[in-house]
């Protein structure tokens, strides 16, 4: 049990390690606002321009191409030296020919260049070259750059920087930079753990939907990281998705994979792994156009996908994921080769394989050690592999230099697990006393987390009860001004008779008057008619709106037991998954196969309780994802086999979707497993078409079946299509045209008759 919990907690204190340590220090750091992107597929253009333009058009083109390479998604050095030549060359050519726009936007283009390529110092001299309106600009750039170095040495400087931008914004009168700055100013205190610090977030929020400002996940961005260092869980997943959806509004691209990859990370911590991966891999899709705070390399947004493999106990697929990642995106720098050795090593931890664990983590350390870079990270990481190989003594030094640094900036999880591997070490090696102080402090910080928890809590259910107090206060009051109408009805009544009574008596006198009584008469007969109409349609209207809550209320209780159906299903998944690891040959391929089918049967759940229609899953959504599932499975990028799919989005209910998930399951894997032998590359093609009828099609270019007469007897998998087929009424066939291909069709007129005859017969 202590190693489970060793390593449960270790992970996730690896994960947070990572995000605090290596995003204030990543040299490809962006700035937010950034200034207008030059797109990427200019780049021939551009050059073809250059030789033929006058000296203005020159410097515009030197430019922009500097714009272009700094913008590479991949933030490579030689891109990076190519942007830094252009402005270069821009500055020259605007000083010669006294172009002053010009010279101010490569004097900026340098200063950038200068901050992400880790030479901030080299950036300060150029605030003296620039007009004031542009040293704002070069002053916000180098207060956010500072404070993203995460260096309690540099805060200082940081804050000089936009206290000075907020000083020059005043006197320029430019609200939108002094705004900027107030936020940078804030966001330092955040870092040094100022008492005013949410006071100050809170009030830049403030500020800018006083303005309408569109982007704000901007802002929201700050507060989930402060919210998520000061351990406040459920504020940093309401700031995070507040962030995701002004994302969503505003269709703001610049910053979405810093936003998405972030709320990934958010989900890694809240154990919903499935979901962060699907957030990451909308993240890496963002950085496949251009970098944000981290890139599409960057050994982070790695992390995030490997460690929730190795949390869903995954380890294998980590490990073959980070080398394909590493074939990719081969490390640039020290520090990322330094995260790739972390990473490797934390897989093999995974799989308790210590001994091959190990080389990885000690060349990590080694860059750690000769870089000066990440060392409590380092120390931390190498401490925990030997804590959990039960050799304390090896453990012991590494754990003991984390005090050269300060830990108490740790998030209190990273704490507490950190005294209890100390624990661990000096009871292991007989330091008792040392034990005993590090246990009280774990039982101390266990206390003090608890009381964390505790206060939510007691928050939580204040602002319940003050609800429905204030539920019971609206019932009162509207109970009151239900007897306030009964008495004025009473009252109307007393008069109306009042008045009938002296009607009565002067149509003795007057015939005009009688007409006139009986005219007022029937006019107060048609009142009350109306009254009690209007009463009626009050009645069915709270009717109405009762039906609607219990729909939505059904519809949500539908989504729950998807869910519920999806994890335990995964549940299983993972549990055959385990159990593979102690079987081989049939055994082994019968659990791959049932795996499979498992998670196809998931897939469809999931798609039901994430979709506002949880009757229909939309097949062309599933189809995407289910086959990108097999392809990671298999790994056929290296084994080069390719899946081709074209998926109209038909939508279909469950009863449907499911026999036809697992058809496709079944389709694709014997393709995969027998239809490529002897081969080294491969296709396989899937459709999803609806003309007259729906229309199934699964196609290989390989060897073809043997036998398709008798392809009944072939296969549980092969026997499984055609009952399945038969299930939803679907004809199946088998045919061989350069390889293997099965096509399913079936009616939608029948899909509702079958389904109607499925709900009579259950």
């Amino acid at each position: 049990m202590a190693e489970e919990r060793i390593y449960a907690g270790g992970i996730l204190n690896i994960l947070i390690a990572l995000f605090f340590l290596i995003m204030p220090g990543c040299a490809y750091a962006q700035y937010y606002p950034t200034a207008p992107r030059v797109p990427q597929g200019r780049v021939e253009a551009l050059r073809n321009e250059l030789a033929q333009s006058d000296p203005t058009g020159k410097i515009v083109i030197l430019n922009a191409l500097s714009n272009l390479y700094f913008n590479k998604p991949l933030k490579k050095r030689q891109d990076l030296s190519l942007s830094l030549n252009y402005a270069n060359k821009a500055l020259a050519l605007s000083k010669k020919n006294g172009n002053e726009s010009g010279r101010i936007e490569a004097l900026l283009m340098i200063a950038d260049l200068y901050t992400v390529m880790d030479q901030l110092p080299a950036a300060e001299p150029i605030l003296k070259q620039l007009p004031e309106p542009a040293q704002v600009k070069l002053l916000l750039n180098l207060s956010f750059k500072y404070w993203l170095k995460d260096q309690e040495n540099l805060y200082p400087k940081a804050l000089q920087y936009a206290e000075q931008a907020l000083s020059l914004s005043k006197k320029l009168h430019d609200p939108s930079s002094e705004l900027l700055a107030e936020k940078n100013i804030a966001m330092i205190h955040a870092e040094q753990r100022s008492p005013t610090a949410e006071q100050e977030l809170l009030m830049v929020v403030r500020k800018y939907k006083a303005i309408h400002y569109p982007f704000m996940h901007y802002i929201y961005l700050l507060l989930t990281n402060y919210y998520y260092g000061t351990a406040d869980p459920d504020k940093a997943l309401y700031y995070s998705q507040l962030s995701v959806n002004s994302i969503k509004s505003s269709r703001d691209s610049v910053a979405a994979g810093d936003i998405y990859i972030y709320h990934a990370k958010i989900c890694t911590d809240n154990d919903d792994y499935l979901e962060s991966i699907d957030y990451s891999n909308i993240a890496r899709s963002y950085y496949q156009k251009h970098a944000g705070i981290f890139h599409l390399s960057h050994p982070f947004v790695i992390d995030i996908i490997s460690h929730n493999y190795i949390k869903m106990e995954r380890s294998t697929t980590a490990l073959a994921f980070l080398r394909r990642m590493q074939r990719s995106y081969p490390p640039y720098t020290a520090a990322d080769s330094m995260m790739y050795f972390a990473m490797m090593g934390d897989g093999y931890r995974g799989l308790k394989q210590y001994a091959k664990s190990e080389p990885y983590m000690l060349k990590m350390y080694a860059i750690s050690n000769r870089k000066q870079i990440r060392q409590v990270f380092a120390n931390r990481r190498i401490g925990q592999l030997y804590v959990e190989w039960h050799q304390y003594e090896k453990a012991r030094p590494y754990l003991y230099k984390v005090f050269n640094y300060s830990t108490t900036n740790l998030p209190i999880s990273d704490q507490r697990h950190f005294r209890y591997m100390l624990f661990l070490t000096d009871s292991a090696t007989n330091n008792y006393l040392a034990a005993i102080r590090h246990q009280n402090m774990f039982n101390q910080l266990s206390d003090y987390n608890a009381r964390l928890v505790k206060d939510r809590e007691v928050k939580r259910l204040q602002i319940a009860f003050e609800t429905q107090k204030k539920e019971a206060e609206i019932r009162q009051n509207s109970q009151n001004i239900a007897l306030l109408k009964q008495r004025t009805i009473a009252q109307q009544d007393k008069l109306r008779q009042s008045q009938q009574i002296r009607n009565l008596i002067a149509g003795g006198l007057v015939l005009a008057l009688v007409i006139i009584a009986l005219l007022y008469h029937q006019y107060q007969l048609k009142q009350r008619s109306s009254k009690l109409v209007l009463g009626k349609n009050v009645v069915i209207t709270e009717k109405n709106n009762q039906l609607e809550q219990l729909l939505t209320e059904k519809e949500w209780l539908l989504k729950e037991v998807h869910h519920r159906v999806k994890n335990n299903l995964h549940t299983i998944f993972c549990l055959l998954e385990s159990q593979a690891a102690f079987l081989d040959n049939d055994a082994l391929r019968a659990i791959e196969n049932s795996q499979n089918r498992i998670y196809a049967m998931s897939l469809v759940h999931q798609k039901l309780y994430q979709s506002d229609d949880i009757k229909e899953v939309n097949m062309s959504l599933y189809f995407a994802e289910f086959l990108m599932f097999i392809a990671d499975s298999f790994d056929l990028n290296a084994r080069g086999i390719r899946i081709l799919q074209e998926v109209e989005p038909i939508k279909l209910g469950i009863s449907v979707a499911m026999p036809l998930a697992l058809i496709l399951n079944e389709g694709v894997t014997n393709a995969i497993k027998y239809a490529f032998e002897g081969r080294e590359t491969g296709t396989i093609r899937v459709s999803l078409k609806q003309a007259e009828m729906i229309e199934l099609t699964i196609a290989d270019d390989g060897i073809g079946m043997e036998d398709v007469d008798h392809l009944e007897y072939n296969s549980l998998g092969v026997q499984l299509m055609r009952g399945l087929s038969a299930d939803i009424g679907a004809s199946i066939l088998f045919e061989l045209n350069s390889g293997t291909v099965i096509t399913i069709r079936f009616s939608e007129e029948y899909l509702s008759d079958h389904h109607h005859r499925l709900i009579i017969d259950t």
